[in-house]
């Protein structure tokens, strides 16, 4: 299947304090989807309330591209084309009054895995460090190896949770390439950074 579908969610809980008194909780999603080869995402964006939302794409180098300011009845779905944008990472910012969600949009497919079980993404944001993203929804467990460049086993354990995770790997100890193997039934993906 030559169209990849990659799936971050982010979904945040706020609290408001006003003259000693706590209000009620507002709880708000923001979900992006990615379709890798076409360079397009669609923003889903859910809350409990109206009022304006702004969303600002930023370039890899931090740098805003584009701003679209929407009025919102509690939710709203949004298509965004990257095709002819410079670069394959954007961070999407949505600011729905004093709350701002942001989310990296990354149009690669070199560092993507995809099963019939789930989707893993992994990148290195910062040196020495690696994020692996396993999107599912389901609560079947996940075995991850981080394997060496002399093809040692580094690292290896099993995840259980129900749904979607993200994992930090510190990797500043190895030298050359990595493999992450992630593995859940008998379905077995690398990706190599």
């Amino acid at each position: 299947m030559k169209n990849l579908l990659i799936a971050a969610f982010v979904l945040a809980t706020f609290t408001g304090f006003a003259a000693n008194e706590e209000k009620e909780v507002k709880k708000a999603k923001v979900k992006v989807v990615t379709l890798t080869d076409a360079k397009k995402a669609n923003l889903y964006y859910v809350a409990d309330s109206k009022g304006r939302v702004t969303v600002n794409i930023y370039n890899e180098n931090g740098i805003k591209v584009y701003t679209d300011n929407i009025s919102v009845k509690g939710a709203f779905q949004r298509p965004y084309d990257f095709s002819d944008a410079e670069g394959s990472e954007f961070i999407i910012e949505v600011i729905d009054g004093q709350n701002t969600f942001t989310e990296r949009v990354v149009l690669s497919e070199e560092n993507t895995a995809i099963s019939g079980e789930f989707i893993a993404i992994a990148d290195q944001s910062e040196e020495g460090k690696v994020n692996l993203k396993v999107l599912k929804n389901n609560n079947a467990p996940i075995a991850v190896r981080v394997i060496s460049s002399q093809s040692n086993n580094v690292y290896s354990h099993n995840i259980n949770v129900n749904g979607s995770f993200i994992q930090k790997y510190d990797i500043s100890d190895l030298k050359g390439n990595i493999v992450l193997e992630i593995t859940s039934g008998n379905n077995v993906k690398s990706i190599s950074l």
